[in-house]
């Protein structure tokens, strides 16, 4: 086996704007280049820390009477994804995290621009699917979370220096087959296809 540089990707948005939810239950796409199916909405600019996937086991050391361990049970698993909404103004990550039923929008007037307020009573954040979609020149990346739920906020520091951002950490839950999330990959290399020189 050799080493492939074409293996080694960055992972910036996508032309969809990178990180997409819907309501559960709806159709995620199949592959790494299917279309965002209908139903998903863009959550807009995320911060130029991107986004940042986490995989924790919760182990069960065994050992024998002598204290070696001699075994490693695993006990629990959790996957959580940080990122933070840019656009504070844009109602996408209020509703993601406060719910629906608390964010009214009022469009703009000849008297006033769009107005939003949030009702913020520290309800649980809804459960939505989530699609966090990438690429790297002709290569794809698309993680889909089919249930997810906005488990912590970041503070929200209002300065002159840096832009306002609400910024969370997703959990994932399984869906019926038991995944947590699913990663679909495109390296872009199609066979047969010409280069321009």
């Amino acid at each position: 086996m050799t080493n492939s540089a074409f293996n080694v990707v960055n992972g910036t948005p996508a032309a969809t704007g990178g990180v997409l939810y819907a309501p559960l239950k709806t159709a995620m796409p199949g592959t790494a280049v299917t279309a965002i199916p209908d139903g998903f909405t863009s959550g807009g600019y995320v911060s130029e820390d991107g986004l940042t996937k986490s995989e924790s086991r919760d182990t069960n050391s065994i050992k024998d009477w002598s204290g070696l361990t001699v075994k490693k049970s695993q006990t629990g698993y959790e996957a959580t994804f940080q990122f933070a909404f840019l656009e504070y103004l844009s109602e996408h990550g209020a509703k993601v995290i406060y719910g629906a039923d608390a964010v009214v929008v009022t469009p703009a007037t000849s008297s006033h621009g769009t107005q939003m307020r949030v009702a913020v009573k520290g309800k649980a954040s809804p459960h939505l699917a989530w699609i966090f979609d990438m690429a790297d020149g002709d290569a794809v990346i698309k993680i889909l979370v089919p249930d997810g739920q906005v488990s912590e906020t970041d503070d929200t520091v209002f300065g002159n220096s840096d832009a306002a951002g609400r910024g969370v950490t997703l959990t994932a839950f399984p869906d019926e087959d038991g995944v947590f999330f699913y990663e679909l990959t495109d390296d872009g290399l199609k066979v047969g296809a010409t280069t321009g020189s």
